[in-house]
C-alpha cells in the first residue's frame, strides 16, 4: 500500500472559497494561554459552558482551541466577526452555520484525534473529514470483523504485517468521513458500504445497501495531518480541487 503525502502550505493572505474547491486545514489543538485566551474569547456563551463541563483542564483547553480556531476560520470566510457566527445543530448533532444567505452558504467538518485537529470547509455541497493517530494498542482483528464488510476484512487481512496497522485506519477515516459527511451518524452502520485501498486505486465506495447509484455521488481523498496519523476527505461530486492549510494565529 502506498502512503499518500499531504502537502500543508501556510495560510493565504485571503481566503476565497469556490464553488469546486475544498479547504482543507489542519492544527495542533496544544496552544499556548496567549492564544487561548484570544479564542476563550470569541466563544458562545454555550461553548464555554461545555467547556466548563470538561473535568481535566487539557480537555478544557483542547476545546476552547478547537472551538475558537472553528470560529476565526469561518469569521474570514464570511468576512464576520468570530463571536457573531452561530451554529445550528441537526438531529445528530452535526454543527452547521446558520446562514443568512445562500452566497454565504458553507458547509463544513471537524475532526480531531490526541491534540491534533483537520478541518474542511465547501460551499453548497456535502463534506465529511476523520483524522486518527496511528497507534498499535488496538484489538484491530475484532474491530475490523464488526465494523468493517467481508470484503474489507479480507482485503486488510492480505497485507503484510508492517502495512496491516495504517491500511485498518485508512479503511477507518474513509468510512468515517462519509458517515459524517452524510449527517446521519451510524443510522449507516459501517458494515453495510465498502471501501477499497489497494495499492494505488482511487479510494470510493464499492456498493451500498441503500442505494447502488451512491458511489457516483461521492469522491475521496487521502491526508496525512501529520507523521503518525492518517486522515481521509469524503466530498460530495467529483472534480473537486482539494487546498489544504495550515493554521496559525
Amino acid at each position: 500500500m502506498k502512503r499518500s503525502i499531504t502537502t500543508w502550505r501556510p495560510r493565504p493572505k485571503k481566503l476565497i472559497l469556490k464553488d469546486n474547491e475544498v479547504h482543507v486545514w489542519c492544527c495542533s489543538l496544544v496552544l499556548n494561554s496567549n492564544i487561548l485566551t484570544k479564542l476563550r474569547l470569541i466563544l458562545s456563551a454555550d461553548e464555554l459552558e461545555r467547556a466548563n463541563r470538561f473535568h481535566f483542564q487539557k480537555d478544557r483547553c483542547r476545546f476552547i482551541a478547537g472551538r475558537g480556531i472553528l470560529r476565526s476560520i469561518i469569521a474570514e470566510y464570511l468576512q464576520n466577526r468570530p463571536k457573531e457566527i452561530v451554529f445550528t445543530y441537526n438531529t445528530r448533532g452535526k454543527p452547521s452555520i446558520a446562514s443568512i444567505s445562500r452566497d454565504s452558504e458553507i458547509n463544513f467538518n471537524l475532526s480531531h484525534s490526541h491534540g491534533l485537529a483537520a478541518y474542511a470547509f465547501t460551499r453548497r455541497r456535502g463534506v465529511g473529514i476523520d483524522i486518527e493517530r496511528v497507534r498499535s494498542n488496538l484489538s484491530f482483528e475484532r474491530i475490523a470483523k464488526r465494523f468493517f464488510t467481508t470484503e474489507e476484512f479480507q482485503e486488510l487481512s492480505s497485507l503484510a504485517q508492517d502495512e496491516f496497522i495504517e491500511g485498518f485506519f485508512k479503511l477507518w477515516t474513509h468510512k468515517e468521513a462519509y458517515i459524517k459527511a452524510k449527517g446521519t451518524g451510524l443510522s449507516i452502520p459501517l458494515n453495510r458500504f465498502a471501501v477499497t485501498i489497494k495499492g494505488d486505486q482511487t479510494v470510493r465506495i464499492k456498493e451500498i445497501g441503500i442505494n447502488p447509484d451512491e458511489e457516483c455521488g461521492w469522491s475521496f481523498h487521502s491526508l496525512t495531518p501529520e507523521p503518525g496519523y492518517v486522515g481521509a476527505l469524503a466530498v460530495e461530486g467529483t472534480n473537486v480541487r482539494i487546498k489544504n492549510w495550515m493554521w496559525s494565529d
